[in-house]
């Protein structure tokens, strides 16, 4: 399978990146959530509780941090070094 090169237009990656990092991150972790919850993408949750994810999006310069737990995936506030770096 090949995953598409999408790119921000440049204006929109700008603003974006002025923005703090709460907002995407919890617009990612709903989407995430809804995508298991319709097992869109099948995650055994128990396998990944406790389990913290970093997903840098390089168009603006933003970090996603995620933890996840048994009942779903939520914002990761606490710092720790993530299990996996995307």
């Amino acid at each position: 399978m090949r995953v598409p090169d999408i790119t921000l237009p440049e204006g929109l990656a700008r603003l974006v990146a002025k923005l703090p990092a709460a907002p995407p991150s919890w617009l990612f972790v709903k989407g995430l959530n809804q995508l298991v919850r319709r097992r869109v993408v099948p995650a055994d949750m128990s396998l990944l509780a406790g389990r913290r994810f970093e997903i840098h999006v390089t168009d603006t310069g933003i970090h996603l941090c995620v933890v996840a737990d048994a009942t779903g995936f939520k914002r990761d506030v606490s710092g720790a070094q993530p299990d996996l770096r995307l």
